[in-house]
C-alpha cells in the first residue's frame, strides 16, 4: 500500500514538473520526483520479497508426515512432522517437496515429503 501511495505522489510531482514554467520550482520538483521514485522502488522491492518468501511456506495437513532423505518413499526416513508443523519449501520434484524446518537455536533439518501431506501457505 505504501508503494502505491508513493507511486501516486511520484506521478503528481512529475505532473507538476511538466506543467510548471518556474525554473527553481522545476528543479525542486525534479528532485522530489526522483526521491519518490526511489522510495517507491524500495517499498515495491520489499513487498515483492515478502510475497516471494510467503509463497514458499508450508504446513503439514496430514496427521503425520514422514520426511525422507530423497524424493521417494524408498529413501531413508529422517524424521516425522506432525499436523500443523510449519516449514519452508526449498524444492519440488515428482509429487514431492523438499522442505527445511527450523527448530530451536537455528537448528535446521531438511528432507523430502509427499506433496499430498502438506499445503502451501499464502
Amino acid at each position: 500500500m505504501l508503494a502505491l501511495a508513493f507511486w501516486v505522489v511520484f506521478w503528481l510531482a512529475l505532473s507538476a514538473l511538466v506543467l510548471s514554467k518556474n525554473g527553481s520550482f522545476r528543479r525542486f520538483m525534479k528532485k522530489v520526483s526522483v526521491a519518490f521514485l526511489i522510495v517507491t522502488l524500495l517499498f515495491l522491492g520489499s513487498a515483492l520479497f515478502k510475497y516471494y518468501d510467503a509463497a514458499h511456506q508450508g504446513v503439514v495437513t496430514a496427521e503425520t508426515a514422514r520426511v525422507h532423505a530423497g524424493p521417494d518413499a524408498s529413501y531413508t526416513e529422517i524424521f516425522i512432522l506432525h499436523s500443523g508443523a510449519e516449514f519452508k519449501i526449498t524444492g519440488q520434484e515428482k509429487g514431492w517437496c523438499k522442505l527445511t524446518v527450523v527448530s530451536g537455536e537455528e537448528e535446521r533439518q531438511s528432507g523430502w515429503v509427499e506433496e499430498s501431506q502438506i499445503a502451501r501457505i499464502l
